[in-house]
């Protein structure tokens, strides 16, 4: 009886690999990301109220009425406003909690020397 493990080749491996991982994590982001993306940009093109079974088609019309709208200049600076202050303030933070573990891991290990133990 052979009793010997069967390990798998580096292109078995390969293909576990896409397939326990890369296979799913594109079919959620096309679930979750893309249909819903392009679904939207389809019932775009209507004018529809949402509860309504009829759907009259409008095409482009939309999007020149939201374009010739005063308010669409201001909401879309806001919004870029918004998300530049909330990319700064995360990065900040995340930064603050990069320095704080690698100084615990290094001050662990030694390689950051114990100061209040040479200067007292």
């Amino acid at each position: 009886m052979n009793t010997q493990k069967k390990s798998l080749s580096s292109k078995g491996q390969y293909l576990l690999f896409i397939g326990v991982f890369i296979v799913p994590t594109f079919l959620l982001f096309g679930l979750f990301t893309l249909y819903p993306m392009v679904k939207g940009m389809y019932i775009s093109l209507f004018d529809w109220t949402g509860s309504a079974s009829n759907m009259k088609f409008v095409g482009l019309d939309n999007y020149r009425k939201l374009f010739e709208d005063a308010i669409i200049p201001r909401t879309i600076y806001h919004d870029y406003f918004l998300v530049f202050w909330k990319v700064i303030f995360i990065m900040l933070i995340a930064i603050f909690f990069a320095v704080g573990c690698v100084y615990h891991w290094c001050h662990d290990i030694g390689c950051i020397p114990d100061y209040d133990r040479y200067y007292q």
